[in-house]
């Protein structure tokens, strides 16, 4: 759903998302549709609880939505999930990897900066942690792989390039 191509205005988009947010503890948004690649993340964590935000890169919304879901429940709750954690899932272990610091400048979490641009959120430094969804609930089409975030180079809504033959030989020497 596009609020702003249903003709809501920027501020009313921010206003509703500030009042998910209020309400459920969090704000999940999906980024892409149709084809892939996508990216998932949480936003109000941060402030809500202290927790580091939430993304899931790769996998359909639906997929990752509900991983997002199962896991915000639990930081709700109390728990926390650092880098290096494993979460078992109903569909598997969900691990917990860094987010290098380069995702929060190019674009990647633009719901959130833009809550805290609009003061509906307080938090002025991001922090997030990526959930890396268990394989099995994944399709294995290689548009749908999950990109490190913790590596620098990697980027969501890209396709991961077709492999390089003459490079791969190279490496192989």
């Amino acid at each position: 759903m596009c609020m702003m191509c249903d003709g809501f205005s920027r501020e009313e988009v921010l206003a509703h998302d500030a009042a998910i947010i209020d309400e459920h503890g969090y704000l999940v948004t999906g980024v892409g549709s149709g084809d892939p690649p996508h990216w998932t993340y949480t936003a109000g964590l941060l402030d809500r609880v202290g927790h580091p935000e939430l993304i899931v890169a790769g996998p359909h919304f639906e997929v990752a939505g509900a991983i997002i879901n199962q896991v915000g429940r639990q930081i709700l709750d109390g728990r926390r999930f650092e880098v290096g954690d494993t979460w078992e899932s109903p569909a598997g272990p969900v691990h917990f990897g860094a987010v290098h610091p380069i995702q929060f400048r190019l674009g990647t979490f633009n719901v959130w900066l833009s809550l805290v641009e609009s003061g509906y959120l307080e938090s002025t430094e991001l922090v997030a942690v990526q959930a890396i969804a268990p394989v099995g609930s994944i399709c294995r089409c290689r548009l749908c792989e999950q990109p490190d975030l913790s590596r620098p180079e990697s980027r969501v809504g890209v396709a991961p390039l077709a492999p390089n033959r003459a490079a791969r030989r190279r490496r192989r020497r």
